[in-house]
């Protein structure tokens, strides 16, 4: 196709899109825009129908109430007197208070006067039966007032019924007077000529209305429009009954003049539209033949008249300083490139030869199409041939899954995706039966040609696995050390073992996968290992459903770890003709056979026991067991870890005991004392057992003047503890016995006493005679001896287990820095 008919039909299509695109537009402006006016006049129509009949439900019940509140009306129900009935119930009324029924009803709901008519022209007739049925007992119109709009026999009525008193409202109700106004067709239309709409009023008892529609509505709470067709628009309201309940559906049609109107303005502009563009068209297509096609011709000739092959090229120019000469200058210079970029090419296929023989990668050019499956070796470099051990003749010809019979089915898919996309790719496959990896690059220099560079990476390879493996390890560790860190950090603040078996319930199941655990203490005077703690997966269990095991059982696991002071490790606790049933042996793991009997686990949950012991300074205090899931479920670093827990729970139970100890001491001292304030008669014998207590207790305990720290007393543990004798403390205070590590440490404990609060377990280091450190947990609390006021203080030497939480640190910190370093 010419350009000249190119750039018209697309200036012509480029109108065409243009205008059709501002039609749409202003379709869309104008039917949204007029549309919501529409919905919003349509409905506002519908709600002035449906208020209009509200407010005649109002004017019904103001003639209901006037006739109910009527001495006249009060002593006809009682009297039944006909002449009220001749002067007062006939047409006239009828007509005059527009109403189509008048029933009334005395106290028990009886009849004592009704009368019906729908026309002027019709006699008066018995009302429907359904409007004495509303008015019985549970009825909507019984107990009260009531006015609203009802569907009686399919179709609607408003309805005002009022209970009969005496004019001044005094008085029981004598009975209930109802005032309907039936709403049909006739008053439809009456409504119509008044509000000047098109009114329908539909019950929806009679199942013509929409039930969408209802619910669309109730759901809403306000009228809603639809479109009909192109002429009209309608309007929908619901219309509520005495109770609140729709009870029949009000439709408006209203004539959709504005969108008419609006689509006749669309038409007009979209005409104005296209003779504008037709005018604008041809005179842009008289200037472009002018000024563009006749000067493109002429450079179409100078172009055709070159001779690619010819050494020396013509000249091509046009005249002017617009972007055709400015092209017909850029294909001039562009000969000139070609005639340059042929020498620079054969320089280049010199080079390119060079580097292809001399490079170390293995490079190979293959024949390949996207439907083969086989790419054919067309050429290969000195490199490409070590690797694959044949010469280039023997290579050229042979399919390249041939010479790489290990090659991987990805990496040929990925071959023939590089030779259908043109797209490169780099991967790496392992070659399996020369065990190297390789890297691939692939890349398609030109159509049924690729290019794959080949790297040995097996070296690399192994080294990045390797160095992979040990970064997996060393981040095993440190996370395991660094859990143990938090588990000491956490047994640290344990008061009670409770405290300690749920702390290491919980961080035993965060450091390795168990499905039970099992912490048991040893019971030296029975020597039985007894369960203390116990649990499956999250919940603990009650430890006493597991019965004592006797430590001399070798065939249990636990018994085997407190004995031998080791881990025990059992890695499938199936035996050969046991691994069918999935039970475990009757006469091992009986703490396992246990849990199971109980319900609390299943049998499956168990295939492997690690059992490791709690020793502290060569003592064996118990043991911890865990259970895991899967033969073979720890390895040993595994075993390590929990070892290393093992070890803290015992330091940590040996805390508690000795906390225990001396709480148990203090506490006897402190009930002695309070037993010698409360009573004087007892004197004597709670000062005997005081000075038992005091003597024989192995705490440091000494009384001491809160004023000067002149030592009262000291104990026999005071001066095992200190290195001074009794003779030296008596005749001395505890600064100038340079007993604090920090004097200042006493000034604080008697400002903390003196303001009533009693020291509990606090840490505080001494000195002791021969200047050795000394480290207690310290009680202390007030007294009143003689008249003076005294300080009561008692010390726990905890030195040496200070000494082993420093010692376990610091091998958890040499752990840490190994795993970090290592």
């Amino acid at each position: 196709m010419r350009i000249g008919r190119r750039v018209t039909r697309i200036t012509a299509t480029a109108w065409a899109l243009m205008l059709a695109a501002l039609l749409v537009a202003s379709a869309a402006v104008v039917h949204v825009g007029f549309r919501e006016v529409e919905d919003t006049q349509v409905t506002s129509d519908a709600s002035r129908v449906i208020h209009a009949i509200e407010a005649e439900v109002v004017d019904l019940d103001r003639v209901a109430a006037d006739w109910a509140n009527w001495d006249d009306m009060y002593a006809f129900v009682r009297t039944r007197d006909r002449r009220f009935i001749a002067s007062n119930l006939m047409s006239a009324t009828f007509d005059t208070l527009h109403v189509h029924a008048i029933a009334v009803l005395d106290s028990r709901g009886t009849r004592v006067w009704d009368g019906a008519r729908t026309r002027p022209e019709e006699p008066i007739v018995a009302c429907p039966p359904t409007l004495y049925g509303a008015a019985q007992a549970g009825g909507p119109l019984s107990g009260g007032s009531h006015r609203g709009v009802m569907a009686l026999d399919d179709a609607l009525w408003l309805v005002a019924a009022h209970p009969i008193r005496r004019s001044n409202r005094t008085g029981p109700p004598r009975g209930t007077v109802i005032f309907a106004r039936r709403l049909g067709n006739d008053q439809a239309k009456a409504l119509s000529e008044r509000l000047l709409l098109s009114v329908q009023v539909e019950p929806l008892t009679t199942g013509r209305p929409s039930p969408e529609l209802v619910h669309q509505i109730g759901s809403q709470g306000r009228p809603v429009a639809r479109v009909r067709d192109l002429k009209t628009i309608e309007g929908y309201g619901l219309v509520a009954g005495i109770g609140g309940e729709p009870v029949a559906m009000v439709r408006v049609d209203r004539p959709r003049v504005m969108f008419r109107q609006a689509l006749r303005v669309v038409g007009l502009i979209a005409a104005l539209f296209a003779v504008l563009g037709a005018g604008a068209g041809i005179a842009y297509m008289r200037a472009l033949r002018r000024s563009v096609l006749a000067r493109v011709e002429a450079l179409d000739r100078q172009v055709r008249g070159v001779d690619p092959s010819a050494a020396a090229q013509p000249t091509i120019g046009l005249e002017g300083d617009d972007e055709l000469a400015d092209l017909a200058a850029s294909v001039g210079e562009m000969l000139a490139r070609v005639t340059e970029a042929r020498t620079e090419a054969a320089e280049s296929r010199m080079l390119y030869n060079l580097l292809f023989d001399t490079m170390v990668q293995g490079c190979v050019l293959l024949e390949a199409t996207p439907e083969s499956d086989g790419c054919k070796i067309v050429a290969a470099n000195a490199a490409f041939e070590r690797m694959a051990g044949a010469t280039a003749e023997e290579l050229e010809g042979r399919a390249i899954n041939d010479v790489l019979p290990g090659l991987s089915d990805g990496s040929k898919e990925r071959l023939r995706n590089v030779a259908r996309s043109g797209s490169p790719d780099r991967f790496e496959d392992h070659i399996a039966e020369r065990g190297m990896y390789v890297e691939i690059t692939a890349f398609r220099p030109a159509e049924q040609r690729l290019a794959c560079i080949i790297t040995d990476v097996t070296a690399r390879r192994q080294s990045d696995e390797e160095l992979r493996a040990n970064e997996e390890r060393a981040h095993r560790l440190l996370e395991r050390q660094t859990a143990v860190s938090r588990l000491a950090v956490a047994l640290g603040g344990a008061r009670d073992l409770r405290s300690i078996y749920a702390i290491l319930h919980e961080h035993v199941r965060a450091l390795v996968e168990t499905s039970s655990l099992v912490v048991a203490r040893v019971d030296a005077e029975r020597g039985q290992a007894v369960a203390e703690f116990a649990a499956c997966g999250g919940a603990a269990l009650d430890a006493g459903t597991l019965r004592p095991l006797s430590i001399s059982d070798d065939r249990q696991t636990v018994c085997q770890a407190i004995r031998s002071n080791v881990p025990v490790y059992v890695a499938d606790i199936l035996s050969e003709a046991e691994r069918d049933g999935e039970r475990p042996a009757a006469d091992a793991h009986s703490w396992l056979r246990d849990l199971i009997a109980s319900g609390e686990a299943d049998c499956d949950a168990f295939r492997s026991v690690l059992c490791v012991p709690m020793a502290v300074q060569g003592q064996t205090l118990g043991a911890i067991q865990i259970s895991g899931p899967r033969p073979d479920s720890y390895t040993r670093d595994d075993v390590e870890a929990l070892a290393g827990v093992a070890t803290l729970a015992g330091v940590a139970i040996v805390n508690v005991r000795l906390i225990d100890e001396s709480n148990r001491a203090r506490r006897a001292l402190l009930s002695m004392l309070e037993d010698h304030r409360r009573t004087e008669r007892s004197l004597r014998e709670s000062e005997a057992r005081f000075a038992t207590a005091f003597r024989l207790s192995p705490e440091a305990i000494t009384i001491s003047r809160l004023a000067d720290g002149y030592f009262v007393d000291v104990n026999d543990g005071f001066t095992k503890m200190t290195g001074f004798t009794r003779d030296e403390a008596m005749v001395a205070s505890s600064l100038s016995l340079n007993i604090w590590a920090d004097p200042k440490d006493r000034g604080r404990l008697a400002a903390r006493l003196r303001n009533g609060e009693n020291i509990t377990n606090e840490e505080v280091r001494f000195r002791r005679k021969d200047g050795s450190p000394l480290i207690g947990l310290m009680s202390a609390t007030l007294i009143e001896l003689r008249g003076e006021r005294c300080i009561l203080s008692t010390v726990v030497d905890i030195t040496e287990r200070k000494r082993t939480n420093d010692m376990l640190a610091a091998r958890l910190a040499l752990h840490e820095y190994a795993a970090t370093h290592s």
